[in-house]
């Protein structure tokens, strides 16, 4: 879930400010839909591009520009959530 309008314009809220979604909306269920990382690269190269767009409008959120850099944010990304929902759980999880 991406918003582009243009380069500096771009936002990812599931990514950058997930915390704020769910301290905003504390009675919201936060769930996370996994799936392989690589099988999610694959996606990301063909839906439109999906992946270049974010590492042009926000370069910032994958410091490798790499597939494994690809692959290793998201794994991290998926543990982080985890994590944080481990150590908040008045926050509904799935």
């Amino acid at each position: 879930m991406d918003v582009c309008i243009n380069k500096d314009n771009c936002y990812w809220p599931q990514i950058v400010d997930y915390k704020q979604i769910i301290n905003e909306n504390p009675d919201a269920i936060f769930i996370l839909n996994k799936r392989d990382p690589e099988e999610l690269l694959s996606s990301f190269k063909r839906w439109s591009n999906l992946l270049g767009r974010m590492l042009k409008y926000n370069p910032e959120l994958i410091s490798d520009k790499t597939d494994k850099g690809f692959i290793e944010f998201i794994n991290n990304f998926y543990s982080e959530i985890e994590i944080y929902f481990k150590e908040n759980q008045q926050f509904k999880f799935i």
